[in-house]
């Protein structure tokens, strides 16, 4: 059991025993929803900047090159089917989690900044539909400058269609995945 104590203090003024003049209990009314109303019309706004764009509207290519300001041709078929295996391949090891045979399939400045370890990590946090593919797609590829882009779609357990800019560039006459633009989701299906 508490029992208050007396004390010839005066009581500290905070916001719930705070008298206002009636002029003040006025303005209170008139401008408290007046506030309350800007606070959330803010907040909506804030909101809507941070919805994504539908992927209708959104193109991300890799390395923020868009075939619309660089000039790119369309893959042969015999650089298509070489790209094809290495993209391929780095994701049917990633598949079965054998991060080691995946990042073999980089490219030698790649695997220079990377350890199987840090490699594994990444994979699992940033793309983690690739481990759970299910489908690979080859949709489209290009020669952009001095490299190649391959289109790749990847669909997942739960059905849900991924898009990849695999960025390849060749090493002694071999193509090798230089970097990977991150997943956007197509649909769930």
């Amino acid at each position: 059991m508490i029992i208050p104590q007396e004390t010839n203090a005066k009581t500290p003024k905070t916001s719930s025993n705070v008298k206002l003049s009636p002029w003040g209990k006025r303005l209170w009314i008139v401008f408290a929803p007046i506030l309350l109303l800007v606070g959330v019309m803010l907040s909506m706004r804030v909101a809507e900047t941070l919805q994504p764009t539908p992927i209708s509207q959104k193109r991300v290519p890799a390395l923020n090159y868009s075939p619309q300001t660089i000039a790119t041709k369309p893959l042969d078929e015999q650089t298509k089917t070489a790209i094809a295996k290495k993209v391929e391949g780095q994701l049917k090891a990633i598949g079965k989690r054998d991060f080691k045979e995946a990042l073999r399939y980089a490219s030698p400045e790649f695997r220079s900044l990377w350890t199987v370890e840090r490699f594994q990590d990444m994979i699992e946090k940033a793309y983690p539909e690739l481990i759970e593919a299910q489908q690979i797609t080859l949709v489209e590829g290009r020669f952009v400058d001095n490299y190649a882009q391959m289109e790749v779609e990847v669909t997942t357990k739960e059905n849900y269609r991924m898009g990849y800019i695999y960025d390849m560039a060749e090493d002694d006459g071999q193509w090798v995945v230089a970097g990977c633009s991150p997943g956007i989701r197509l649909t769930a299906e």
